[in-house]
């Protein structure tokens, strides 16, 4: 819901109200901003940090951006609108950056197809050809300073570290600190010397080649491991790590990025015409694919938040009947909980109260053991005598019938 213009509780900068914070660097953050009291579009308000408001330096950096990029008209370079102390007003662009879209893609394993690539890296040699022709080097091409808009349009953003031709040439500081982000950097600007036009043209060739391949063309373990990458700018064309991609593709990518300036293109009008013979080859130009690709992204990133809202919802608020049943569980959980741990205080309290009971045990001496006695073997039982029994005498039967009374038969044998 919008708030209505001037309203008070919001932060002021000079005439324009802050309304919401879309990003934060190292040193400058950027806000949605509106006039104060105008119902007028809203703008992108950039400033320095509060902590840095009161140097110096920075306010100085901020006063030379606008004084640089504020007349610059080009369809695809961000107009400054108003400039203040510590503080620049610049159109608001809706789309993504480069830095979003690449990382998008690369989560969803996707690539931006040759068409597309072209038809954004065509309009950033147009912004930076007519940049060039106004006596200004970017040196801060990357794609956190590129927005691809939702109609397909591309615009380039960001003159805070551009140098005046013929002004300084050097690529650092006073303090002697690399100004630029180094996986974008020519390998001069690494080296710190003095660059020029072709510099912003091999930070092209980086870009374009990460359009088509997905993935960054140097990216060492550290800044130092990948410093060392850019001052070698070893390339190999986009087509070995990339399916699809054209042989011109391949040529205007390897001349962009040359490690001599001398072997690049004499200017960015002929890097124009290169992109264009290109994307005829390859059918036309491919500004409506890249915004069905923006669109389509756009609309599926928001379906997925909306799904994620909801089932965060559903996880905090659950069911009916499962919060009923949370109702009674919570409790009876803490009940259960309360009595083990009262159980055990009193188990521990009874314990260290109890005395100890020593029990007296007499232990008898254990009883010698009894000799051991082998018995000697007994001899065997004698044997008796074999008696044949002898045939009875007759005269001796005879008398003994006769004493026991028993009658005799004389004619008995």
């Amino acid at each position: 819901m919008s708030t209505p213009p001037g309203d008070p509780e919001r932060e002021r900068v000079g005439p324009w109200e802050l309304v919401a914070r879309l990003g934060k660097g190292g040193m400058a953050e950027v806000w949605r901003a509106r006039r104060a009291g105008s119902r007028g579009p809203d703008v992108a308000l950039k400033r320095v940090l509060p902590v840095f408001a009161h140097e110096e330096s920075f306010v100085r950096m901020f006063a030379v951006e606008a004084r640089l990029s504020a007349d610059l008209e080009h369809p695809n370079v961000v107009r400054v609108l108003d400039a203040g102390p510590g503080y620049l007003v610049m159109e608001l662009v809706e789309g993504w950056t480069l830095t979003q879209l690449l990382a998008v893609l690369r989560l969803r394993r996707e690539a931006v197809s040759p068409r597309a690539a072209v038809a954004i890296a065509r309009p950033l040699a147009a912004a930076l050809g007519y940049v060039h022709a106004r006596g200004l080097v970017h040196r801060d091409l990357s794609p956190s300073n590129v927005v691809v808009q939702l109609d397909g349009g591309v615009k380039l953003l960001d003159f805070g570290i551009a140098k005046a031709l013929d002004g300084v040439g050097d690529a650092r500081t006073r303090t002697g600190a690399l100004k630029g982000k180094v996986p974008y950097m020519s390998p001069e600007q690494a080296a710190g010397q003095p660059v020029d036009a072709r510099s912003d043209q091999f930070s092209l060739g980086a870009l374009l080649h990460e359009l088509l391949t997905g993935r960054r063309l140097f990216e060492g373990a550290g800044e130092l491991a990948t410093l060392a990458l850019v001052r070698a700018a070893e390339v190999d064309p986009p087509s070995m790590g990339a399916a699809g991609v054209p042989r011109a593709l391949d040529e205007i990518c390897l001349r962009l990025l040359a490690r001599d300036p001398a072997e690049r293109f004499p200017d960015l009008a002929a890097v124009e015409r290169a992109l264009d013979e290109a994307a005829g080859a390859l059918g036309g130009a491919g500004a409506a694919e890249s915004a069905a690709l923006v669109e389509r992204l756009q609309r599926e990133e928001a379906a997925g938040a909306t799904r994620s809202a909801k089932r965060t919802r559903s996880l905090h608020r659950g069911p009916v009947r499962g919060r009923r049943v949370a109702r009674w569980i919570a409790p009876a959980v803490a009940v259960a909980l309360t009595a083990a741990v009262l159980g055990g205080a009193v188990a521990l309290r009874r314990a260290r109260q109890a005395k100890p009971v020593v029990v007296e045990q007499k232990i008898e001496p254990a009883p010698a053991p009894a000799p051991v006695v082998t018995p000697s073997p007994s001899p065997p039982p004698p044997s008796r005598p074999t008696h044949r029994r002898r045939a009875p005498d007759p005269e001796e039967q005879l008398r003994r019938q006769i004493k026991k009374g028993r009658p005799v038969d004389p004619f008995a044998e």
